[in-house]
């Protein structure tokens, strides 16, 4: 009995209610925001290993699939075959190796991330928190004696991109991953294109917006006011079937409505303010 009570209590309790449902935004704080949110990266991380685990295998099986390519040169067909088998073998690994690259690098990042929420994050704005976080990594990677631009050129990207997209309740933890899933670390995409994905948020998804054609709503606006009037104008006991499959019709073309962004619609400049960071000092490299 004094089990099952305690159970109870924690089930229902405040705090565990709370931390089913807190939205990691710029006014998190306290240690039940940390929580939730090194929980989120730390299935991020468990997400990737998988991922890893999966394209380890498939690799395995690439390369065991070498054991079925023979030798057959009696004729010229027979040798392009052998050699364009070879070719797209080389090209396979080569995806692979890129693959498992990129992964890798995400999941370092998500180590790095893990450890200065768990150990630097006290309280202040996520947003901002994370912001001077990417500034310090990306002046970390230019200031090596090796530098990479690469590198450096993401965590710039994902600094400007935390700093100047997320909506105000926004979950800044999914918005940083879904960046970094996008983008790739190894080849960074701009903070721009991701935002032409970016029609609509609730503050943990997003989803993007599609534009009609002036010609198709306007069709299908006079077929519903049609309807209205013949609702108004007609008896409702002839005309009830045939205004139930009209509205069914115009149900049906409402949703074929698909048409593709314009070129017209995009911005013909991006205008993205980069502002003076204004950091205390520049935190050290993370020892791995």
């Amino acid at each position: 009995m004094v089990f099952l009570f305690l159970a109870t209590f924690y089930v229902t309790s405040p705090s565990f209610a709370e931390s089913q449902s807190l939205v990691i935004n710029d006014s998190a704080r306290g240690p039940l925001a940390k929580s939730k949110a090194l929980d989120q990266l730390k299935k991020t991380r468990e997400t990737q290993s998988e991922q890893i685990a999966k394209l380890d295998q498939e690799i395995k099986t690439k390369i065991s699939e070498t054991q079925n390519i023979h030798m057959a040169l009696e004729s010229a067909s027979q040798e392009r075959a052998f050699d364009n088998k070879l070719q797209a073998y080389v090209e396979n690994l080569n995806s692979f190796a890129a693959k498992r690259s990129e992964l890798l690098l995400r999941q370092k990042l998500v180590d790095q991330i893990i450890f200065q929420i768990d150990t630097k994050w006290n309280g202040q704005g996520l947003r901002g928190f994370l912001e001077h976080i990417f500034l310090d990594m990306a002046l970390s990677e230019m200031t090596d004696e090796a530098p990479d631009v690469v590198h450096a050129t993401f965590y710039s990207y994902m600094s400007v991109a935390l700093r100047e997209m997320p909506e105000p309740t926004e979950d800044l933890i999914s918005f940083m991953i879904g960046y970094m899933n996008y983008s790739s670390i190894s080849k960074p995409r701009s903070p721009l294109s991701y935002m032409s994905l970016r029609n609509y948020s609730n503050g943990t998804t997003s989803v993007t917006a599609r534009a009609a054609k002036a010609d198709s709503i306007n069709q299908l606006i006079e077929k519903r006011l049609k309807i209205v009037e013949e609702l108004k104008t007609s008896p409702a006991k002839d005309s009830a079937n045939e205004t139930n499959k009209e509205q069914e019709e115009s149900f049906d073309e409402t949703k074929m409505i698909r048409t593709k962004t314009s070129d017209k619609m995009k911005p013909s400049a991006a205008i993205i303010n980069f502002a003076p960071s204004k950091l205390s000092g520049i935190s050290e490299p993370i020892k791995e």
